[in-house]
């Protein structure tokens, strides 16, 4: 009878932990951003737009495929660039996706690894960072069926 009830249980007991847990995340996320002055958020809002302003136009590609001059181009190569863009301390989000018609709040953390995943949302490398701006196109992604949290 008690494994049943552990059973029947651990979807709303894994979600209440992971809710915590992203409540603990915004808190720390909340509290570093409060560190930045308005110059320091600005300078970093601009170049984050600088960033998306270099990527290349038109759609997202597969980082192992030939560019558009037939040359192999590995996109791996841009990755620390891309890390240190909206970089607000060491395991903290990049930002914050809150939509309350659905009542989720999520952390979004630099690419779509598996790792990064279980943690929140997480952001494609290659696609405009969220910051906004015209003609700008971020990609977030999440899991919907993680046992363990209750993201979308």
């Amino acid at each position: 009878m008690e494994i049943g009830a552990v059973v029947l249980l651990f979807p709303t007991i894994a979600n209440w932990f992971s809710t915590l847990g992203y409540h603990e995340q915004s808190r720390a996320y909340a509290d570093s951003v409060a560190t930045f002055d308005q110059q320091q958020l600005d300078r970093m809002i601009d170049q984050a737009r600088k960033y998306n302003r270099q990527l290349s136009n038109g759609p997202l590609r597969d980082p192992y495929i030939l560019n558009e001059r037939g040359q192999a181009e590995d996109m791996r190569d841009r990755i620390p660039e891309y890390e240190r863009q909206l970089d607000f301390g060491e395991g903290l989000p990049m930002a914050w996706v809150d939509i309350p018609s659905v009542n989720t709040a999520l952390p979004i953390f630099h690419g779509t690894a598996d790792q990064t995943l279980e943690r929140g949302a997480g952001h494609l490398h290659g696609s405009a960072l969220p910051v906004g701006g015209e003609s700008s196109h971020s990609v977030i992604t999440a899991h919907s069926g993680l046992t363990t949290a209750k993201l979308f």
